[in-house]
């Protein structure tokens, strides 16, 4: 299935150097959600979510991405800023 492949971050650096960045923390913050909880609702291993919340990924499954925004009601471009 296409949504298993990983979005390598690293691979999407803008030319001057930076990298998107997952607004995770504030879309959690904004739903008064925590970290523990968004990863029990999204079944995504809470070390992984953690990776998210502090943009320390190095690759998000796309898999992932859709079960974020399915959670926080929200839409990939609230969560990705390129």
């Amino acid at each position: 299935h296409f949504y298993r492949n990983p979005l390598s971050l690293k691979q999407n650096n803008i030319e001057n150097g930076e990298k998107m960045k997952i607004l995770l923390s504030e879309l959690l913050e904004s739903k008064r959600m925590t970290q523990a909880e968004h990863a029990r609702l999204t079944q995504i291993r809470p070390s992984t979510v953690c990776d998210i919340y502090n943009n320390n990924s190095t690759f998000i499954k796309l898999e992932h991405i859709m079960r974020i925004c399915k959670v926080l009601n929200c839409g990939i471009e609230d969560l990705i800023i390129l």
